[in-house]
């Protein structure tokens, strides 16, 4: 009870103070701690992660008593990774929804191994109260393409999209075939920026799906994570945006690109000369390789920014990070800054010496900029 009862040192100071006795310290204590707990509402429940059941009870009782509670929510994030799941399971379709009502400020929505079946109503509910929601993150999950699609759709609002490690589970057709969201529901999609790190088979299918929407002209922003298997479809799906696209990341699954015969792969089928768009480009885990061949490909005359984000296990690591690549690629003048992003075990300074001993010329002028990476 006593790790309940415990206040901050700023309340505590102000609590004491009614000991005086009088009515006026009172009124400040009482005051304070009204201002304390009002404040806290915004703070507490902005961001809920609800990964167990009696997780989900409590806060349902919390937010079917207390409706401001749920008004204060921004970010809800759904994880089952702790539960075996069934296709039929309620707790989606039947126990989140039910409150849905009373969430209508949720702005991020991510779910997270999330195997359950989704049901037509849920679609409707979720299309119903969640017209707020400007962001979708579905990560590790499994459904069919169908149930994607439609999850998708039920967000009017939507512009930032991030589907990571998705599982196709094939299912029976459960939704009404009838629906026409054609001319509803795709032509309302606007989705600006998009994630994806998933190698699964479907991507064409699903990449047809959302050239069938507003994205088809709205989108801007994409992140893709390439291997073997998802090359030819990323490379087609990227090529068709041309010169609308203004930012793009390279990710490279599993040292793809390394063997010299998937390097030449990567560069054949890829073809960045027509995204002359391009504002800012990254490329996470690329080999040297692929990094100055595929910039030797760009035609974008606003090119401001590339970025290199990579995992230094080494500090001999740091020498094929090669931001120098610019220096040899006179096309390239427009560019103005090149950050390099690193995760590992070593300290900024003891990157930062070696870095500066190698690239000692370009880091001294300031062009090059090293950080670390706290968002990989």
């Amino acid at each position: 009870m006593a790790s309940i009862l415990k206040l901050p040192p700023e309340l505590d100071d102000v609590i004491m103070s009614f000991l005086v006795g009088n009515q006026a310290s009172l009124r400040a204590c009482a005051l304070t701690c009204k201002a304390w707990v009002i404040a806290s509402r915004k703070v507490l429940y902005c961001d809920i992660k609800l990964e167990t059941e009696s997780q989900f009870d409590a806060f349902k009782r919390t937010v079917l008593s207390r409706p401001h509670v749920g008004q204060r929510v921004r970010v809800l994030r759904i994880d089952r990774s702790r539960r075996k799941y069934k296709d039929q399971n309620p707790w989606i379709n039947n126990k989140l929804l039910c409150i849905l009502r009373l969430l209508k400020g949720v702005r991020t929505f991510e779910l997270i191994n999330v195997n359950e079946q989704w049901g037509l109503v849920s679609m409707h509910l979720l299309s119903v109260f969640c017209k707020a929601v400007t962001k979708l993150s579905v990560i590790s999950c499994g459904m069919s393409s169908v149930e994607l699609f439609y999850l998708i759709s039920a967000f009017s609002s939507l512009n930032d999209l991030v589907i990571k490690d998705w599982v196709d589970l094939p299912r029976p057709w459960v939704f009404d075939v009838t629906w026409n969201w054609n001319h509803t529901v795709a032509p309302a999609l606007r989705i600006t920026k998009l994630t994806l790190q998933t190698s699964d088979c479907l991507l064409e299918e699903f990449f047809g799906l959302v050239l069938m929407t507003g994205a088809r002209t709205a989108l801007r922003d994409v992140a893709v994570a390439i291997d073997k298997q998802s090359l030819a479809a990323y490379a087609l799906f990227l090529s068709g945006f041309g010169s609308q696209l203004e930012h793009l990341e390279l990710r490279f699954r599993q040292n793809y690109g390394d063997n010299p015969r998937h390097a030449a792969d990567i560069v054949t089928r890829m073809n960045l000369a027509v995204n002359t768009g391009l504002k800012s480009l990254t490329f996470r885990s690329a080999t040297q390789q692929v990094v100055f061949r595929l910039l030797s490909q760009i035609a974008a005359p606003h090119l401001e920014r590339i970025t290199f984000r990579t995992r230094i296990n080494s500090l001999q690591d740091i020498r094929d990070i090669r931001p120098d690549f610019i220096l040899f690629l006179p096309h390239l003048k427009s560019v103005r800054e090149v950050r390099v992003l690193y995760t590992g075990r070593y300290t900024h300074a003891e990157v930062s010496e070696r870095f500066e001993d190698t690239f000692g010329e370009i880091v001294s002028g300031g062009m090059i900029l090293l950080e670390r990476d706290y968002e990989a």
